[in-house]
């Protein structure tokens, strides 16, 4: 295909090859590179291209499920937090009304475990200290700290706790 030429003019409109020399100083090949960035602007090193071991930082941590739920690592938005508190009183009101006694016990020691570790990866996305659960056995406090962790904003983007 020939390129175009103007009425008027006898070199083509657009010459690919003369813009490409321009913008890179040579004329392309076809194992030439992207321009390097100027000074200033280079982006920094991944860890796929940094050449060295990656170990993983504090803010890229995603826990296990087992970490998650028993350890209380990791984070955990509103609604999440909101459904476990939700259905931990559910099961705690259908284990104590059906089930003997014993086993009623373990089943709500369980569903509180599992509460306070909820709290605590709430507590996370905040980038609080999960030992702000103790405010819990504050009279009065603690329902005011009990909405407030149902309803504050978490951080956005990862913060000490890990990502989100």
């Amino acid at each position: 295909m020939t390129d175009r030429v103007a009425p008027h003019r006898s070199e083509p409109i657009f010459d690919a090859e003369a813009s490409l020399a321009e913008l890179y100083g040579k004329a392309p090949t076809a194992t030439a590179t992207a321009p390097t960035p100027p000074v200033g602007f280079e982006s920094p090193p991944t860890p796929r291209t940094a050449g060295v071991a990656h170990f993983q930082a504090k803010t890229d941590f995603v826990p296990s499920a087992g970490q998650a739920w028993l350890l209380g690592a990791g984070r955990m938005s509103r609604l999440p937090y909101f459904f476990t508190t939700v259905m931990a009183w559910i099961v705690n009101l259908v284990a104590v009304a059906t089930l003997p006694a014993l086993l009623a016990l373990v089943i709500v020691l369980g569903t509180i475990w599992i509460s306070i570790t909820a709290g605590i990866r709430r507590l996370h996305d905040r980038s609080m200290s999960g030992w702000w659960m103790l405010v819990l056995f504050v009279p009065i406090v603690n329902g005011l700290f009990s909405l407030f962790m149902c309803f504050a904003p978490g951080d956005v983007g990862p913060n000490k706790y890990g990502r989100f």
